[in-house]
């Protein structure tokens, strides 16, 4: 697997660093430029991706699947979710029902909006219970109102599913 967008794919505790940071401990520098809202501390996009590797478009991103037009859901290889709809483009990861991550991308330009880690127990990232990366929070499951028309299919991801 391509490190470059490691952190996209693997679990908290093993984030890469992006090259060229030199910062032993970066969570002390963005919960500092964090703001918290509703428990969630919201990181700014720029300063989190000086530390940490994030994918640079969703052309990109989704180069890390053989498909994102596939008509089964197969666990866990083809269980990415994506949706497609109010001008967003978003991948939802396969976790249990105690996680979530999604990550969303501008469906025009195909830039990066951000993405989100939550779980049932608390993530503690700056004195709050999840965050968000980048200002962008509509995401499907809190977009009020719902979004009329969205497109579904699920993403199969080319890695084995112990390599993300």
């Amino acid at each position: 697997m391509d490190r470059r967008f490691a952190s996209v794919f693997v679990t908290l505790g093993s984030l890469s660093c992006a090259n060229g940071s030199t910062v032993k401990d970066p969570w002390t520098e963005l919960c500092a430029a964090a703001t918290i809202e509703e428990n969630q501390a919201v990181i700014p996009i720029d300063r989190y991706c000086q530390h940490f590797e994030c994918p640079d478009n969703l052309t990109n991103y989704e180069a890390y699947f053989t498909t994102c037009d596939s008509p089964t859901d197969e666990y866990p290889v083809c269980a990415w979710e994506r949706e497609v709809g109010c001008g967003v483009v978003q991948i939802t990861r396969p976790d249990d029902e105690s996680s979530f991550y999604a990550i969303a991308f501008n469906a025009s330009d195909g830039s990066l909006l951000g993405f989100i880690q939550s779980s049932d127990s608390s993530l503690r990232r700056c004195g709050a219970f999840d965050y968000r990366v980048g200002r962008f929070k509509d995401y499907s499951y809190r977009r009020d109102p719902p979004c009329e028309s969205v497109e579904k299919s699920n993403c199969c991801h080319r890695d084995p599913p112990h390599e993300w």
